[in-house]
């Protein structure tokens, strides 16, 4: 049952999501919905729907991820895979919401897609331990043919990127002060404990993380803040944020909003 929902008006909205005029895959530069459609659960789930207002959130199918890699396929005269990758890592990591340094990721291939009538890989960013591979971030599109870099945004939208942008990328002692473990290591820290007890109800591969910029406080430990988000056909949902100590103690806490107290799982 939800508890409560709200329309964000585009024009408003644009603002704090997009840094430079949107397109979609036709090429236009205007959406065809007017609204942002936010909505949030009895849980703390928060779903931004796209279109008219229904009163709540029509998700649609989720998007599931699996183990198998897609075979790249391109356009002839191309730039390979790895050539995109390394465009990729040429780039500004927080230009695709990520934590750390783009060439700190693996990069996976989902397919090739058309937008402003040229191909670009469809490009997703994940860690691995352990044959076991977390999400980071949001996709990013390459051009086949080398030339420009986007950035998809939570409203479907693409931001272009500069290429070259990682030479000004700060280290993770700056980003991240006196932290002993690094963004990825946290990640694992999740992976560690049972992901129920974290609210985490379907298999972790078909979640995304997203972290908070710089280190939060939760009982008085400087913790890393991860967002959990799960796509949807036509939705985009937020779990309740997940905190990790950044102190290698393999602390993990969530918050609870009916005591509005810090909770440790473990």
């Amino acid at each position: 049952m939800l508890k409560k929902w709200m329309v964000l008006i585009l024009s408003a909205a644009l603002a704090s999501f997009c840094a430079c005029t949107p397109v979609n895959d036709q090429g236009s530069e205007s959406l065809t919905d007017n609204s942002l459609n936010v909505y949030e659960d009895e849980n703390g789930t928060v779903y931004y729907n796209f279109g008219e207002s229904t009163g709540e959130p029509d998700t649609g199918a989720l998007i599931e991820r699996s183990y198998g890699n897609q075979e790249v396929s391109a356009p002839k005269k191309s730039i390979s895979f790895s050539e995109a990758e390394q465009l990729l890592d040429s780039c500004a990591f927080e230009e695709f919401a990520l934590p750390s340094k783009v060439a700190d990721y693996k990069k996976l291939y989902n397919k090739t897609v058309e937008v402003r009538g040229k191909a670009y890989y469809s490009v997703s960013f994940y860690a691995e331990q352990n044959s076991v591979r977390m999400f980071v971030g949001n996709d990013a599109y390459v051009a086949c043919d080398g030339t420009d870099v986007l950035a998809v945004t939570i409203l479907g939208t693409y931001n272009d990127v500069e290429i070259g942008g990682s030479k000004n990328d700060k280290e993770l002692s700056e980003l991240y002060p006196g932290a002993e473990i690094t963004p990825v290591e946290a990640l694992f820290v999740i992976n560690s404990i049972e992901p129920i007890s974290i609210g985490l109800k379907e298999k972790l591969i078909n979640y995304t993380f997203e972290f908070g910029e710089g280190l939060s406080d939760a009982k008085n430990l400087s913790c890393y803040k991860i967002m959990p988000k799960l796509s949807y056909e036509h939705t985009q949902s937020y779990q309740t944020p997940i905190y990790v100590a950044a102190d290698g103690s393999n602390t993990v806490m969530i918050f609870n909003g009916k005591t509005d107290e810090f909770e440790v799982k473990s």
